[in-house]
């Protein structure tokens, strides 16, 4: 998929559903729920999102005006005014939330997995990092439920600190003795 030089933002949503919303269900009928909602219910021409995120990290593809399966390269509808420059992603989950919340208060490990991974694939196919945010820093929500970019840091910071674990125990078997 092609990341048009004008995408400079990946925003990350969430659905504001229970976690047990459509259990059974597959990413594909999830998908196709939620563009009933935005298409029937508020008139849209797709759904607002390239991709939703499914509880289990299954992902499934979204707004594809032309058909062509390049999910990346469209116009979202996922936040007024940051729509033509924006990839707009969500997640299942997030019912009740406060933009303050952890990520793990309303998804899974495999919903963080699948996440990191969209955005690692949206970077390398763009040759650039995207600004990455969260719905609630351009509207007045809480989506999507949690603090982005702290969230997307704390790896980083989790593997500096195991690594930094790992050289100072090498370092303690060398200097015994």
């Amino acid at each position: 998929m092609t990341i048009p030089d004008s995408k400079k933002n990946i925003m990350v949503h969430t659905l504001a559903v229970r976690s047990d919303w459509y259990e059974g269900k597959t990413v594909a009928q999830k998908m196709k729920e939620v563009k009933r909602w935005h298409v029937k219910e508020r008139g849209w021409r797709d759904v607002a999102y390239a991709k939703i995120i499914d509880r289990d990290g299954k992902t499934a593809k979204g707004r594809d005006l032309d058909g062509d399966g390049d999910v990346w390269e469209e116009t979202g509808a996922g936040a007024t005014g940051w729509n033509t420059n924006t990839i707009h992603i969500a997640l299942v989950g997030g019912f009740g939330g406060n933009a303050d919340d952890k990520f793990e208060d309303h998804y899974t490990a495999a919903q963080d997995k699948a996440l990191r991974k969209e955005i690692a694939t949206i970077n390398r196919e763009a040759g650039r990092t995207l600004h990455l945010m969260g719905h609630h820093e351009v509207a007045n929500k809480a989506c999507p439920c949690f603090r982005v970019r702290p969230w997307f840091n704390s790896v980083k910071q989790e593997q500096t600190s195991m690594f930094a674990a790992i050289i100072a125990a090498i370092l303690r078997l060398f200097t015994k003795g």
